[in-house]
């Protein structure tokens, strides 16, 4: 696994982990803002993560007309 693989498997297992906690407080109404908005940082970072692992294992395609 290279290292950018690896960093996305980290992230996933930070958002997992944080996941219930997060569900829990929301059912319980008892999220502060802060936290949804550090909840939601961490899943922007995941997502870019994910894209840039995607584009690095994609091999390269010349559209044309785009």
């Amino acid at each position: 696994m290279n290292l950018e693989t690896r960093a996305v498997v980290n992230a996933l297992e930070a958002v997992n982990g944080r996941v219930p906690e997060v569900v829990r407080a929301l059912l319980d109404d008892r999220l502060s803002a802060d936290k949804e908005r550090e909840f939601a940082a961490l899943l922007v970072d995941l997502g870019e993560l994910l894209h840039e692992d995607a584009d690095q294992r994609m091999p390269t395609r010349w559209v044309v007309g785009s």
